[in-house]
């Protein structure tokens, strides 16, 4: 893995006029089942401004001697999901992305994410069509065994608790999962922001990625 997982509380000076933010989208579900709840259009699409300045405050945490010298892409999305998924989420890949950002902003606190090892040679999702169904069309009492099928090939490696403000920075080639979706007396919908950056080149000044630098030495 090239980039260290980080975790970094109060990412926005005003978090709340962020949420505001999010409210003024429509959201839909994917029609291919890849992931639950719904989505954004992308944000570069509705809101470049603000999906270019949370990029920059992100980079600016990873690379802050030269995070302003830096070219990238990423795909950003608000993401919500409601107490229809009382699952806990499938360990995966954000493959073939280079690293993933999430910024939690409901106020649910045991609705973070974890990194995970796998006990076998090479890390898969197995049942992959069956999680598509399940959260294609919310069939989420027959999704539970093969979830919990796939899920039992990992072994936690970091735990992060959701945190109203926090963003956590991983590898996208790291197994990851959350915790879950709902909560008990928080009546709101999970609300986070993702992005997924694949491609990071510096322009003036070579872009060291922390990990990589330290297996070097």
């Amino acid at each position: 893995m090239l980039i260290p997982t980080m975790i970094y509380d109060n990412f926005y000076k005003e978090p709340e006029k962020v949420v505001s933010l999010s409210k003024t989208f429509s959201y839909s579900k994917d029609d291919q089942g890849r992931y639950p709840g719904e989505r954004t259009q992308l944000l570069h699409e509705i809101d470049y401004g603000f999906f270019s300045f949370t990029a920059e405050k992100i980079l600016a945490l990873m690379f802050p001697n030269n995070w302003d010298n830096l070219q990238f892409t990423a795909r950003a999305y608000f993401q919500r999901i409601s107490k229809k998924y009382p699952n806990q989420g499938w360990i995966h890949r954000d493959i073939p992305y280079e690293f993933t950002a999430i910024v939690y902003l409901s106020k649910h606190t045991e609705c973070g994410t974890s990194i995970f090892d796998t006990t076998g040679s090479y890390p898969i999702t197995a049942n992959l069509e069956e999680k598509k169904k399940g959260y294609k069309d919310v069939k989420l009492e027959k999704e539970k065994d093969y979830l919990l099928e796939n899920n039992k090939e990992y072994n936690e490696s970091i735990k992060i608790k959701s945190k109203f403000n926090r963003i956590i920075i991983f590898d996208s080639y790291q197994s990851h999962g959350a915790h879950g979706f709902i909560e008990d007396n928080i009546k709101e919908d999970r609300l986070t922001l993702i992005y997924f950056f694949d491609r990071l080149v510096g322009t003036e000044s070579k872009c060291r990625f922390h990990g990589a630098e330290c297996q070097r030495i």
